[in-house]
């Protein structure tokens, strides 16, 4: 499994994606992100797949204790804003696994009129939390 931090994940969203250009939309991401990744520092370790990086098998090794039921939640979607700030969307997922050590959490960035945006998918651990699905 390929694996990222916080820390990487933010640093390459703001080059990579936003281009180290002051987003509106990449502020709120962020905002998002680091809320739902809180417990964790900037340097753990966080499984991650990447389709324009990795391969298909990757994702499977990644994703093979999905929970059964598959239910995506999503708790951020900025392609229905009224007005696109930034010109671009983004979309933020989160799905149970079969462990309790740890959750699935996908992001999908740059995505504008006419362009889907690219996703990228990471297993996060829990590393000591009690938290509860209720979804």
């Amino acid at each position: 499994m390929h694996l990222t931090s916080k820390k990487e994940m933010i640093a390459d969203w703001q080059t990579g994606v936003f281009d180290d250009k002051k987003d509106p939309e990449c502020e709120r991401v962020i905002g998002v992100v680091n809320t739902v990744l809180g417990h964790l520092n900037e340097d753990n370790g966080i499984g991650y797949y990447f389709a324009e990086l990795h391969e298909p098998e990757d994702f499977e090794d990644l994703m093979y204790d999905l929970h059964p039921k598959k239910n995506w939640h999503t708790i951020y979607d900025s392609c229905y804003f009224p007005v696109s700030d930034g010109g671009s969307y983004s979309i933020i997922e989160v799905c149970q696994s079969n462990s309790p050590d740890y959750f699935y959490l996908s992001v999908s960035l740059g995505g504008s009129m006419g362009a889907s945006a690219l996703t990228e998918y990471f297993k996060v651990p829990m590393l000591g939390c009690k938290w509860a699905w209720s979804a």
